[in-house]
């Protein structure tokens, strides 16, 4: 082997080593590179799937949230709708039971205006005595059983007991009360005219327990406490009693029936706003 071969072995071998250097030296860097690429990828993809399984998971509770509000929503519509009928029931029948007893205090107020204006003492000689006078004469009617029968016939409408449905228990209670109140006054009248001798309703322990019924125990203790000889218009504070209660129970009915109605109306429009917020969500 001549000295041109030993350079061209030796130049072979110096590419040889020079080529190995370069790959030695670069392979890390290309491996590193080419998995990384791989593991970028291979996220991504992972990125990407989970990305698309959140979008559908929330498009799903989007849904289901806005299926249970579109059924509340629709729940309350209708509650909404049969409240408004039943308020107008409501009110109907309220107005039924003021009137009926304004017609039962109507028909019965000669009697109650004679009870107002004179003394126990008065009220005793009225009827004990046989001579006929103005006064008498505006209640000689209640000695006759038919004549008071077909007057308490027409002062108590039929339609009241439809009423009972549709307002609330007390109401019921004290329209019950008062308009018996005065139908009970008008019998002890009559009681008063056959005998020639006065009823006191304050004695009268029906009337006692009517009043009970509707008034605090101390106001009508204060009521069935009067002395024979002075001029006390119980008959009068009673009359404002058993109005005051009626009314503040009418109002408390016709009231409550209204704050539930406004109730009704803002969760309808609570529920509406919601149902815009879940569409607006779904179209993003």
């Amino acid at each position: 082997m001549n000295s041109e071969d030993w350079i061209h072995v030796f130049l072979f071998y110096a590419a040889l080593q020079l080529a190995w250097t370069i790959i030695v030296r670069l392979m890390p860097d290309l491996l590193g590179k080419s998995i990384i690429s791989r593991i970028q990828l291979k996220n991504n993809e992972q990125l990407e799937k989970l990305k698309a399984n959140l979008n559908e998971a929330s498009q799903k509770d989007i849904e289901g949230l806005k299926a249970q509000y579109s059924a509340l929503h629709s729940s309350v519509s209708y509650l909404s709708s049969a409240h408004s009928e039943m308020r107008s029931k409501t009110l109907a029948a309220t107005e039924t039971l003021w009137e009926n007893f304004l017609l039962v205090q109507n028909t019965f107020s000669a009697v109650t205006f004679i009870e107002s204006i004179l003394t126990l003492n008065e009220l005793k000689e009225l009827f004990r005595s046989t001579a006929s006078n103005s006064m008498k004469q505006s209640i000689i009617h209640y000695k006759d059983e038919q004549k008071l029968s077909e007057q308490m016939q027409k002062c108590f409408l039929p339609n009241r007991n439809n009423a009972r449905l549709y307002v609330s228990d007390r109401l019921w209670l004290i329209y019950y009360c008062a308009t018996a109140f005065y139908a009970r006054l008008a019998l002890l009248t009559q009681i008063s005219l056959k005998k020639n001798e006065y009823q006191n309703w304050r004695e009268d322990e029906p009337m006692i327990q009517l009043l009970s019924n509707i008034l605090p125990k101390n106001i009508v203790d204060n009521l069935v406490n009067c002395k024979p000889d002075e001029y006390n218009p119980t008959m009068h504070q009673a009359m404002t009693y058993i109005d005051a209660a009626l009314l503040k129970e009418s109002r408390k009915v016709i009231s409550g029936s209204q704050a539930l109605a406004e109730s009704l109306t803002d969760i309808n429009a609570v529920m509406q706003l919601e149902l815009a917020n879940i569409d607006a969500q779904r179209s993003k």
